[in-house]
């Protein structure tokens, strides 16, 4: 199946979205085939085989997926291809009665922001779901030189320690595990 998927990135937005099954390396694919960009948040895990302890790198979240596309374009992806159908918007509820639901989507700077921060190194971040993260957010700060030059965060008490967090708001975020102090520059 041929898809256009020259869409004017104005008309573009980041959704996340359920994948049922765990499917969503599959979907990851698929989308990348088709020149659609999209994100899975990733981490390392540690496990054993044949007595030796192995690292993998796999979806920090199950069933959660990036996408920075159009609704139009999404919702063509889900009904017309196999790859794409178990696909499940994400809805925000509306706390009035009055108001519609509607789908979620992530501001691209925040989405750009959170990518740009596991680029680097993914032996230098840690993902935490969003209740991993709660508590008081001591200040916001913008990493000014080094690997992860650019990347904006909050600096939060994780395990006892401060360290920059790069969070998307309910969804969780990534902990950089060491940014020597003269790299932070405080908003």
């Amino acid at each position: 199946m041929q898809l256009k998927t020259n869409i004017a990135d104005s008309m573009k937005q980041w959704f996340p979205m359920r994948v049922t099954y765990s499917r969503q390396m599959n979907v990851k694919a698929y989308l990348d085939e088709h020149d659609i960009r999209s994100f899975v948040p990733m981490q390392y895990t540690n496990y054993v085989e044949n007595k030796r302890v192995k690292r993998k790198l796999v979806p920090a979240v199950n069933n959660l997926i990036f996408i920075f596309s159009d609704q139009k374009t999404i919702t063509r992806l889900k009904q017309q291809t196999v790859e794409c159908e178990p696909l499940r918007y994400m809805i925000q509820r509306s706390v009035v009665s009055d108001k519609p639901d509607t789908i979620m989507t992530v501001p691209t700077r925040q989405m750009e922001n959170f990518i740009h921060a596991t680029e680097v190194n993914m032996d230098e971040v840690v993902y935490l779901s969003a209740d991993d993260l709660k508590g008081k957010v001591n200040a916001h700060v913008t990493i000014t030189s080094g690997p992860f030059e650019g990347v904006e965060g909050v600096v939060r008490r994780v395990k006892g320690n401060k360290h920059v967090v790069v969070e998307l708001e309910g969804f969780g975020g990534y902990v950089i595990n060491f940014i020597p102090n003269a790299f932070i520059l405080k908003k």
